[in-house]
């Protein structure tokens, strides 16, 4: 015994040393070995669960390393043990059950839960068959609760858990523990679930969340009937009522019940029994909890799933099933709360919606006309889609991770914007220009988020309606107010400078960039577009980023034929204005100059330029390349330098060869050879 304690002294002494950070290395690494030495023999496990018993480990590190290694013996030796050391265990965690509070670190408590778990997959049904039964004994007490919780998660994640990868016989193993609790013991489990959220709800409401929380991930695999229930829907709309964290939590139960696999018929039940359209309702009617981001996230889940699933559902029900009718119904009870969740003032609540406001378009888009509420949530949903994709402000934009963030809710903002095209292209763009019409009035002094947000729309338009005529009777009244064009005649006339943030000068020039066909269309139109390239609001900006990106779009402008007939009396103007950028001394980078380069060799190919006008031109742009190849060259061959400057200088010299191989090419061609 003196021995045993002897070896007990070691081991606390060890594990003292391993986790004192100011602990010299070399007596860290002796610690560490002593107690891998201790871990392997074959008797510590025992040692160990003899000091927990007798409050021998005064340390929380010695504690939790006690169970650590209690937790490799039953892993790795459990079936080798005799039956009396596998029952001393199984006494030794039902006295811990027993007996610990809430002052044990959580750490400690989900080790002693795998432990559990692990000696549940062992021992259950056969040597332990009252297992929960002895678990479940204590839960109107909150310590025993709260550890049961835990070893509720512990055995989902052994035998449930879909991201566990697991052999074939580990998933026929799996199969069998969790047909065993379904026969035996699930209806206590959901008894004790019960008594938890109806006990602690309001005293422990953590305790009650974490209760739900497990519930949720058990419905995944149980019968949902033990928790649609009237029973439960009460216990339910009593969380509702109570505060944070606990209705965010039932919430996420209604959430898993409706997104169980399940007929459609039997999810109308679901939707019937839990009363789910009441909860939201209530919920959706009280300002106070609409401010509440957290909560309202949780809802906004709860209505894309019954969007989603019920709309998808409708392909199952036969012609004449009553449960069309009833899925209608319950669809039109739920949308408007889905609209109001989805021009709500928070991203994440309006995302979480997204899917469900798609499934329902494309419900939508089998009928042949739309009837006049239908007309209505049509409107309301384009304006909110093109409201929400306003920039918060110019933080955002700098922040790379922020900006990927936001695009990305753009992109999502835009299918739904894409799915409202096609039930009605010519309603969504009467949407978006009464829109951009506000937002781009020169009456109007908008924050420059909302202008942004105006030529953003503008630009999606675009995109959506490529292939919208322009040219349909423009002098009619009827031609000139088409939506499209009016929407383009303001982002174009839009006053801009180098004063405007970024953002906005970025979403201006990508409009003029997919403008072409109408720029081309009336020569005082396009150089005034071309002269906002030229000027300090685009290629002479201080931001690299935006520079680079003005000559990538100014090459596709010049790029459309059409452009260039329009402005053929003025190429040779043209040309000049692009000479500066290709001086060494410019701000341009050396994309952005090919770019350029490209731009020159379009209008240089032009029939109206005759072959001596384009050798002269073309002369202006090579012979400054040609002297500084030469420069470049004597300069990498001779000079000294680091690594990083002789890369640099070979990607010169690369740059210069390709660009006069670029703009030579233009010398015999023209426009439709």
């Amino acid at each position: 015994m003196n021995g045993l304690h002897v070896d007990m002294d070691g081991f606390i002494e060890a594990v003292r040393v391993s986790c004192d950070a100011m602990a010299h290395p070399d007596l860290r690494s002796k610690a560490l070995e002593h107690i891998a030495e201790l871990e392997a023999a074959p008797a510590t496990w025992i040692m160990c669960m003899d000091g927990l018993s007798n409050s021998y480990w005064e340390t929380l590190e010695s504690q939790f390393y006690s169970f650590k290694v209690i937790e490799k013996a039953v892993r790795h030796r459990y079936p080798s043990l005799t039956a009396e050391e596998q029952q001393a265990l199984r006494e030794f965690l039902m006295s811990y059950m027993r007996t610990h509070d809430l002052s044990q670190p959580a750490l400690i408590r989900n080790k002693v839960a795998q432990i559990f778990a692990l000696v549940f997959v062992q021992d259950y049904p056969g040597s332990w068959p009252t297992f929960f039964q002895d678990v479940i004994e204590h839960v109107s007490e909150q310590a025993p609760a709260d550890l049961f919780l835990r070893i509720l998660q512990a055995i989902d994640e052994q035998v449930a858990a879909t991201e566990i990868s697991r052999n074939a016989e580990e998933a026929e193993a799996s199969a069998a523990l969790k047909d065993a609790m379904r026969e035996y013991d699930l209806s206590r489990i959901a008894q004790a679930w019960l008594t938890i959220i109806t006990t602690f709800a309001t005293p422990a409401p953590e305790l009650a969340a974490h209760c739900l929380d497990v519930i949720a991930t058990y419905i995944l695999w149980i019968d949902v009937n033990l928790i649609v229930n009237q029973h439960f829907q009460q216990a339910l709309h009593e969380c509702v009522r109570v505060g944070s964290p606990v209705r965010e939590a039932a919430c996420r139960v209604i959430d898993a019940a409706l997104t169980k696999g399940m007929p459609a018929a039997g999810r109308l039940a679901v939707v019937d029994e839990l009363r789910v359209g009441d909860v939201l309702e209530r919920i959706c009617s009280d300002a106070e909890l609409q401010a509440d981001a957290d909560l309202m996230t949780e809802v906004a889940a709860i209505v894309n799933t019954l969007l989603t699933t019920l709309i998808g559902g409708l392909a199952e029900l036969a012609a004449d099933s009553p449960e069309i009718a009833a899925t209608h119904a319950t669809v039109r009870r739920i949308l408007p709360i889905a609209l109001m969740l989805f021009g709500a003032d928070d991203d994440g609540v309006s995302e979480r919606v997204i899917h469900g406001i798609n499934t329902y378009l494309h419900h939508l888009k089998q009928r042949s006309e739309l009837g006049e509420a239908e007309a209505a949530t049509f409107a309301v949903i384009a304006d909110k889609a093109l409201m929400k994709m306003q920039f918060d402000g110019e933080d955002e934009f700098e922040n790379e991770e922020a900006l990927a963030l936001f695009l990305e809710f753009r992109v999502q903002l835009k299918s739904v914007l894409v799915n409202l095209s096609h039930i009605d292209l010519q309603r969504l763009l009467a949407v978006a220009a009464a829109v951009v019409s506000h937002l781009l009035s020169p009456s109007e002094d908008h924050p420059w988020q909302r202008v942004e947000l105006g030529l953003h729309i503008v630009f999606v338009m675009q995109e959506i309606g490529a292939g919208v005529p322009l040219d349909d009777g423009e002098d009619s009244s009827e031609g000139a107010g088409h939506p499209m064009r009016s929407m383009l005649e303001q982002a174009v006339h839009y006053p801009v400078s180098h004063a405007c943030p970024e953002p906005l000068l970025q979403q201006y020039f990508e409009v003029l960039g997919r403008a072409s066909k109408f720029l081309a269309r009336d020569v005082d139109r396009l150089m005034p577009a071309l002269g906002t390239f030229f000027s300090a609001a685009g290629m002479q900006h201080p931001s690299s980023r935006l520079r680079s990106r003005c000559c990538y779009l100014l090459c596709t402008v010049l790029r459309d034929k059409s452009v260039r007939e329009t402005a053929t009396a003025l190429i040779p103007e043209i040309v000049e204005h692009l000479l500066p950028y290709f001086h060494p001394s410019g701000m341009q980078e050396e994309q952005g100059r090919l770019n350029l380069l490209e731009a020159v060799s379009w209008l240089l190919a032009h029939h109206s330029i005759s072959m001596e006008e384009k050798v002269y031109r073309i002369g202006q742009f090579v012979d400054p390349m040609v002297s500084a190849f030469s420069a470049k060259l004597e300069e990498a061959v001779h000079a000294p330098g680091t690594a990083a400057q002789q890369e640099q200088r070979c990607a010169t010299l690369v740059y210069l060869i390709n660009a006069v191989i670029l703009l030579g090419g233009s010398a015999g061609v023209e426009d439709g050879d």
